[in-house]
């Protein structure tokens, strides 16, 4: 697993950087490890919390980096929250007196903002997952442990597009070189994730091979 030291000396040999540059470097692969976190939902957490009737606004917690999926859950049973953005809820909530039987949803407005519709009017229950803020990499030694190892590599190539697009023409042009590397490695990182959870069945067919012994009459399509 690369600490900071390591993945800083990576980014700051390629590019020819001096040690005058060491906290911008290091600012950029605390900003790569959030947005790969986010990208690829690599590392997620169980959320748990309680509305409170008749409030349908609710702060997020700082260290809530985006929302996965969530459900709802009263004593009437378990519902599924469907994600809209805020102006459709909003406009869910001006047209109240109109809407009848309404879907639960929910929006997010900025980082931190959680609003829902209907608004409670009891004590309920959101259970979800989401991505939690990664711990900020800020002495030498420490690691980054929401990554895998074998995808640090992704860190150095976001960091080196980030510098190379502060520096001269020249670096500019491997910035793009780089930024295309660390968008070919979220997409193969996405498809491990993906491959990690294993392979969806093909839904099963009556006599699957049945099919075959008939040939389709074209002239029957309407």
């Amino acid at each position: 697993m690369a600490s900071l030291t390591a993945l800083r000396l990576e980014v700051t040999a390629v590019l020819g950087l001096s040690d005058d540059d060491e906290q911008l470097v290091d600012s950029f692969i605390n900003e790569g490890v959030a947005d790969i976190v986010v990208r690829t939902q690599c590392s997620v957490s169980p959320i748990t919390m309680t509305t409170t009737a008749n409030i349908g606004d609710y702060d997020l917690s700082v260290a809530i980096l985006a929302i996965v999926d969530m459900y709802i859950s009263n004593d009437s049973g378990d519902f599924p929250f469907e994600r809209i953005t805020p102006s459709e809820l909003l406009r869910l909530r001006l047209n109240a007196s109109n809407t009848s039987s309404p879907a639960r949803v929910y929006a997010l407005s900025g980082a931190n903002l959680l609003m829902i519709y209907p608004t409670p009017t009891e004590v309920e229950t959101i259970t979800g997952i989401y991505v939690p803020r990664p711990n900020t990499l800020a002495n030498g030694s420490d690691e980054c442990s929401e990554i895998p190892p074998e995808y640090h590599k992704l860190i150095t190539f976001y960091a080196l597009a980030r510098a190379a697009d502060m520096d001269d023409d020249y670096t500019s042009e491997q910035g793009e070189r780089y930024r295309a590397l660390y968008e070919q490695g979220l997409r193969e990182f996405r498809r491990s994730i993906y491959r990690h959870g294993g392979s969806r069945l093909a839904p099963a067919r009556v006599n699957p091979r049945r099919r075959r012994m008939y040939a389709h009459d074209n002239s029957q399509d309407i």
